[in-house]
């Protein structure tokens, strides 16, 4: 920085970034005493982690359900436009769009969550995708988005952060995880960079069919030391309630089925990335 406090940037020579949007509120009334809501919300976000930045454009429209219907939404969606904002300061090029079933958008530093809300006695789901790329990265269950996402450092690499998230049984969004037979599966554990997805474990365990499939608890990233107390290596910690657990080691990178453990009947299998499990 010179002594007139600039940096020396040159000013941008191109059109100035101009982005608008129109939020809304609209209100249907059915009979005499029942109205319902529909709402559309526009907001922009820019990305300042890349190079160039990427300017976001959130749509979210949430329309309530009638009560005849049952509790819920009878629509709620989220779309996401990213252009990348060019040297001169215009953002026309488009990078992805993405289009979800969901709710509550939010952007966790390079990742963007979105999150449905469990019906009945199911847990509350999210989807994380990536900010840079618009890949799916992987789905989550807990209170709030990342309340099953750990962030991991992964030693000889690169790029070092590693997020690994827990995905359970009878949560939002199962249904585009899991087949529909769910017979003697857990939870999904998927291990990603920020911009893509490197590995799916499988949780399974049987299940007597009079039994409720145990719910999903929380997940740790637990470092082990050897006697000098030099880091020995990090490994998983997937807890369910009824003191089901799996611990899986994270060794060159990767998920270490082979060397997984857990509770009483608890096997981690390897999955595929893409397709339902």
């Amino acid at each position: 920085m010179d002594e007139s406090g600039s940096d020396g940037a040159k000013p941008l020579t191109g059109t100035p970034l101009k982005a608008s949007g129109t939020s809304s509120i609209a209100i249907k009334r059915y009979g005499t005493d029942t109205l319902i809501a529909r709402r559309r919300n526009v907001s922009f976000h820019l990305f300042r982690g890349l190079t160039p930045m990427l300017l976001l454009r959130e749509e979210v429209n949430v329309e309530d359900e009638v009560p005849w219907k049952g509790e819920g939404w009878a629509n709620i969606s989220v779309d996401i436009t990213a252009k990348v904002v060019g040297a001169d300061g215009s953002a026309d090029a488009v990078r992805y769009r993405i289009h979800e079933i969901g709710e509550d958008p939010i952007l966790y530093g390079a990742l963007y969550a979105i999150s449905m809300e469990g019906c009945c006695d199911s847990q509350d789901g999210h989807v994380i995708y990536s900010v840079e790329t618009g890949k799916r990265l992987m789905y989550t269950t807990g209170s709030t988005p990342v309340g099953a996402l750990e962030r991991l450092d992964a030693p000889g690499t690169h790029d070092r952060r590693r997020w690994a998230g827990v995905f359970a049984v009878n949560s939002a969004y199962d249904l585009d995880v899991f087949a529909k037979d769910f017979k003697d599966k857990l939870a999904v554990v998927t291990y990603a960079t920020d911009q893509a997805p490197l590995m799916r474990v499988v949780l399974t365990r049987p299940q007597p069919s009079h039994m409720a499939v145990p719910s999903f608890d929380r997940l740790e990233v637990r470092h082990k030391a050897t006697a000098s107390g030099a880091d020995a290596g990090v490994t998983l910690h997937v807890q369910f309630y009824d003191d089901v657990f799996a611990d899986i080691p994270v060794v060159n990178d990767a998920l270490d089925v082979a060397h997984a453990t857990g509770s009483d009947g608890v096997k981690a299998l390897k999955a595929p990335l893409e397709g339902k499990l």
